[in-house]
């Protein structure tokens, strides 16, 4: 599997869990309870009955119990339209890498094309690295050439 081959499946598979879930616009709510403050992650959206939460009006409250106000915070800075928008902004990189690569070959000599070749290669090899974790991650494409 290429570096490219990686990063496009890893962009599928994260834009169809993004496409999966509850649209939003996902925001948080905070209340002080007997424990402490208790953080809920809202999706503002008509109540839909396969999120497991309780709906007033057009708001849902998914439940986060005794989580913390930053992990919904965190949860709801992340939703699905962000992560779409992600999706789409790496893309376009990954795009800009192969068209740059795909001019390398029939212009071998270009130093312009062959800096911005080198340069979009690091950056493309960056966002593959927040997949390091996958069982397909090549550790090669970490290390510095």
């Amino acid at each position: 599997m290429t570096l490219t081959e990686f990063l496009t499946a890893r962009l599928d598979e994260t834009e169809a869990t993004a496409k999966a879930a509850h649209p939003g616009p996902w925001e948080t709510k905070e209340e002080t309870g007997l424990f402490g403050r208790v953080a809920h992650l809202c999706v503002m959206a008509p109540f839909s009955p396969t999120l497991p939460h309780a709906a007033t009006g057009l708001t849902s409250y998914v439940p986060l119990g005794t989580q913390d106000a930053g992990t919904a915070r965190h949860i709801a800075l992340h939703d699905p339209a962000r992560v779409l928008r992600e999706v789409e902004a790496e893309r376009k990189i990954l795009t800009n890498y192969e068209r740059i690569f795909a001019e390398r070959k029939t212009h071998p000599d270009d130093q312009a094309i062959a800096g911005a070749l080198l340069a979009l290669y690091g950056v493309v090899r960056t966002l593959a690295a927040v997949c390091s974790n996958h069982p397909d991650y090549n550790p090669a494409w970490s290390q510095a050439d």
